[in-house]
């Protein structure tokens, strides 16, 4: 079946879609924006303190999202998981306190112990593409067989990470938006909280 003209134009991956999955799930591991928000910093350091959860080790369960901690000027959190999520993001909170209104900056993170991992991880996979370059060359051998599988597991590791962290700051990004917006403004045209 042929679509034809009068049925409207045929739908195509715009520009500004595939930017945004190229913002969300392909950039490394760190994300950052701001809130203008029209509630007094203590406002905004109330509402975060019935989400979050104070970190311990043990203690009673509760329905609280977050666990970190919240201090009169910004909040370093987490989602609360019930089981070992490494791509959770550390969020921290810097409140600043303007005529009429509060900025909010918000940097997501990765934690730095799988930050350090994956650092790690991605410098070993890069030497081994490396030495399978130079020894390829050295030699005269087939260069594609051992580039595929190197390269291969050097994508892979980078994309595993920057998608599960841009999903995991996805959800994180919509669930602080609507808690902290008094009337959400971005710094950018178009409303909303938008990245900076």
């Amino acid at each position: 079946m042929t679509v034809s003209e009068k049925d409207g134009p045929v739908p195509t991956p715009t520009k500004s879609w595939l930017e945004g999955v190229r913002r969300e799930f392909v950039t490394p591991p760190w994300r950052h924006y701001e809130i203008m928000t029209r509630p007094a910093p203590a406002d905004t350091v109330a509402v975060m303190q019935e989400v979050t959860r104070p970190n311990r080790w043990f203690g009673p369960k509760t329905s609280q999202e977050f666990s970190g901690t919240v201090t009169p000027d910004g909040f370093i959190v987490s989602r609360r998981v019930l089981s070992r999520n490494s791509f959770v993001p550390v969020i921290t909170g810097r409140l600043e306190w303007l005529p009429g209104r509060t900025r909010i900056r918000i940097t997501m993170r990765l934690n730095w112990f799988v930050l350090a991992v994956w650092f790690l991880f991605m410098t070993f996979a890069a030497s081994g593409l490396l030495t399978v370059l130079t020894h390829a060359r050295a030699v005269g051998g087939n260069l594609a067989s051992g580039l595929v599988p190197v390269a291969g597991v050097l994508v892979f590791g980078y994309l595993l990470c920057a998608v599960s962290f841009g999903w995991e700051a996805r959800w994180a990004k919509g669930r602080l938006d609507p808690l902290l917006s008094g009337d959400v403004n971005s710094r950018t045209s178009g409303g909303g909280a938008q990245p900076i």
